[in-house]
Parts: structure tokens; C-alpha cells; sequence
């Protein structure tokens, strides 16, 4: 695993430096981005930099973390740089979004599709609600991905409180170290949901990405404690921002 961060790593270095000549003014990019709706070389390489930019800030906080340790000074700040790039991103993907609607991996490929949705999936709760009929009526158009949809419906039922539908969500126990499933609408019959929108089972995502092992019951049983920790760290959250 941490091979494969390595690579990724020196992946999107490559496709920084690759880019720079390109777009090492990122405002003149967007002013030559045709104002017609005409997909040409130009957006496509522009939002294929915001997907590169996006992943990378967050690559970043893995070495943050091995060296200075979880919520370090070293990674709030680093996160105060990961919030102004994704309002920069968010900005950039607004304008365009109002001039094509939204684009889809046919109209401008999958690197570029990235750049358009996980800006989306970084945005502000407010921005993520108000494009949620946006991805309603492209999910009818097949112009997102059927488990992106899953996605970010499950990150907007998160940070309103609310049971994710998919199980898409994870969060990180800091108490514990441990990664925990945010709590999950009806958990007997999330495979099937799953199912429907092209996700693994529940039981292969959480071993292969979190090491993690999934028992329905035992899920079941925690989600009165998990809800509480969840209330109480969110809460601490909003103190320390409010304190900064």
C-alpha cells in the first residue's frame, strides 16, 4: 500500500510539472476558456489540473501525518492551504458548470470528469446542496457516475447529520485510531444498495481499504456509542474552529 502511495505520488509530481507551462496562470486559463458551449482542449486540460491539484494537496497529508502525528500543528495548517485551494477549485468549477451544465467522462474524459466531482465532493455543505438536483437530473443523463452519485449523497447525509444511504463515509476515531463506518440507513440491506450503484459489498470495501472486518450485528449494536463519539467530536471540532 504505501508503494502504491509512493507511485501516486510521483504521478501527480509528474502531471504538476507536466502542466506547468500550461497552466502556471490559472486565471488567464479560465478567461481563455471559450464562453460558448464549445468542449475543446483548452477546459479539458484545465479541469484535468484541478483533479491533479485536488488529490495531491490531500497525498500530501499522509507525510504530514507519519511525521508529525495525527492533528498536528503541521497538518491544520497544511489543511488551511487544502480549504483555500478547494474555494479556488470550487470557483473555477461554478463558472464552468454555468456555461456546459454538467459534463459528463463522454463529453471530456475521466481526468478531467475527476476535476469537476471531487471539487464538488470537497465543497462546503451549502455548494453540495445546491448542486444536489445538478447531479439528479445528470444521473438521469448518465453524465455521473452511478457510485459517485452514492458518494456524494452519502458525504451530504453525513454533515447534515443524517444516516448515509451507501456507506461510502468513513471517519477516524482519534481516541482509538481506528477508522468507524458513519452511521448507515437500514445496514441489513446495504449490499443491495451498494449493489445498485456498481459498489463493492460493504464487506470487501472495509477489509481492503481499512483492514477493517464487517459484522452487520456488531454494527448494528455500536451505533448508539458511535453516534455519541460522533456528536462529541463534531462538537469539538466546531470549539477549536471557532477558537482559530
Amino acid at each position: 500500500m504505501k508503494k502504491m502511495y509512493k507511485l501516486l505520488i510521483i504521478f501527480l509530481i509528474l502531471g504538476l510539472s507536466s502542466c506547468n507551462e500550461t497552466v502556471k496562470n490559472s486565471d488567464e486559463n479560465l478567461k481563455n476558456i471559450p464562453s460558448e458551449k464549445k468542449i475543446d482542449s483548452t477546459l479539458i486540460l484545465y479541469l484535468e489540473n484541478i483533479s491533479i491539484k485536488d488529490q495531491y494537496s490531500r497525498i500530501q497529508l499522509d507525510s504530514i501525518r507519519e511525521s508529525f502525528g495525527d492533528n498536528s500543528p503541521e497538518e491544520k495548517k497544511h489543511w488551511k492551504h487544502i480549504v483555500i485551494q478547494d474555494s479556488i477549485n470550487m470557483s473555477s468549477v461554478d463558472s464552468i458548470v454555468k456555461i456546459y451544465g454538467w459534463l459528463g467522462v463522454n463529453d471530456i474524459g475521466r481526468n478531467a470528469y475527476d476535476g469537476l466531482f471531487f471539487t464538488l465532493q470537497h465543497a462546503n455543505n451549502e455548494t453540495q446542496e445546491r448542486y444536489l438536483p445538478i447531479l439528479r437530473k445528470a444521473l438521469e443523463e448518465e453524465k455521473v457516475l452511478p457510485n459517485h452519485f452514492a458518494m456524494f449523497t452519502d458525504r451530504i447525509a453525513v454533515s447534515n447529520n443524517r444516516d448515509q444511504t451507501y456507506g461510502t463515509q468513513l471517519g477516524k476515531n482519534l481516541e482509538t485510531n481506528e477508522f468507524f463506518l458513519y452511521p448507515v440507513l437500514e445496514p441489513d440491506s446495504l449490499d443491495f444498495r451498494r449493489n445498485k450503484v456498481g459498489l463493492d459489498s460493504i464487506h470487501f470495501y472495509l477489509k481492503g481499504v481499512f483492514d477493517i472486518n464487517w459484522d452487520v450485528e456488531k454494527y448494528k449494536e455500536s451505533l448508539s456509542e458511535l453516534r455519541l463519539y460522533i456528536k462529541k467530536m463534531k462538537a469539538e471540532f466546531k470549539a477549536n474552529t471557532n477558537k482559530n
